[in-house]
């Protein structure tokens, strides 16, 4: 049985930072509950529980994953099912938002993008009006990538791609610390790119 940590005090659950039986990931944050002294299973193997994935499906996805311009043919051929199997399985995981969507992978260099930055941002204040004015600058920007929030010193971190540094330097000073809600804005310039990919483990 699966308990939302908000509704521990309403259940008189006991609280305790226990990990799940399947996956081992601490549930603290996540499921955090004691039912009858048993501990639960996190909501991710839960959800995952509910799909009923088999080993069809896992393949489905590693293929997927490597090529997502495959053909339910050519997949069905990797991984020994019909394409009309491979379909439905597809849809379904598709409608269960396991896979999220399909794109081009670009070289950043070859259309000019040479800089990789990680920007460490600290906000002013953590106010739901300034959160508001963070995210509507982050995910109106494409130079922000990915944007993460993180323990340690930073509140954020950002993946930032630029033509040049005199590019970078300018979406600092322009964008980021011209923004009210930002305090402290500290840049890493990535030097070589050691790996880079899009695909999850599949165990």
């Amino acid at each position: 049985m699966n308990v939302p940590c908000n509704e521990v005090t309403k259940q008189s659950l006991c609280r305790l930072l226990a990990v799940c039986l399947k996956c081992s990931v601490p549930m603290l944050h996540i499921v955090c509950v004691v039912w009858l002294n048993r501990p639960v299973e996190c909501t991710v193997c839960a959800y995952l529980e509910s799909l009923k994935l088999d080993n069809f499906d896992w393949k489905l996805m590693a293929a997927l994953q490597a090529d997502g311009r495959l053909t339910n043919q050519e997949v069905g051929n990797m991984i020994g099912l019909s394409a009309s199997q491979v379909s439905r399985r597809r849809t379904a995981l598709e409608e269960a938002g396991v896979i999220s969507g399909y794109s081009a992978r670009l070289d950043s260099k070859a259309i000019g993008l040479d800089v990789l930055a990680f920007v460490h941002v600290n906000l002013r204040a953590h106010d739901a009006k300034s959160l508001r004015s963070f995210r509507h600058l982050v995910e109106s920007d494409d130079a922000i990538q990915e944007a993460h929030a993180v323990s340690g010193d930073a509140d954020y971190m950002l993946k930032v791609v630029a033509g040049n540094l005199e590019q970078l330097a300018d979406f600092v000073t322009n964008t980021l610390l011209v923004s009210d809600t930002i305090s402290h804005v500290q840049s890493y310039v990535v030097l070589k790119q050691m790996k880079q990919t899009s695909q999850l483990p599949m165990g």
